[in-house]
């Protein structure tokens, strides 16, 4: 079997058994049971391993200007309250209160962002709910 009869052949679904969190090895494993020579199947498997990882490393990069996006709404709403109080002269909890929740939102979609970019080929698991 050639490459491309195998890719078209199987492509679908080791793409979902790959995005569906499956192993290396029962992918591999089971394009070897289904006539593919050991070579060809590491070589689709390595080419769906590399596609689940761009799309987690995309999915990171939303979070991050997301969360990029929260933190300056809490830095303008901060600055509006500033020139609101004329320098903060009256410290009320609500101008530092209501700048905090934004703030903490766009931190954690910051870090998830951060992290998911460093550990994309370390994670298990499948991507249909990862946001």
């Amino acid at each position: 079997m050639t490459d491309s009869e195998l890719v078209a052949k199987y492509e679908d679904l080791v793409r979902r058994q790959v995005f569906w969190g499956e192993s290396r090895e029962t992918v591999t494993k089971r394009l070897v049971v289904n006539g593919a020579t050991r070579t060809q199947a590491e070589s689709l498997c390595r080419q769906l391993f590399r596609e689940r990882v761009r799309f987690i490393r995309h999915e990171s990069y939303g979070r991050i200007w997301k969360g990029v996006g929260y933190l300056s709404l809490a830095g303008g709403a901060l600055f509006v309250g500033w020139l609101v109080s004329g320098g903060f002269t009256v410290w009320t909890n609500r101008i530092i209160i209501l700048p905090a929740l934004p703030s903490i939102y766009g931190l954690w979609h910051l870090c998830m962002g951060v992290s998911g970019l460093f550990t994309a080929t370390n994670k298990s698991g499948s991507l249909a709910g990862f946001d």
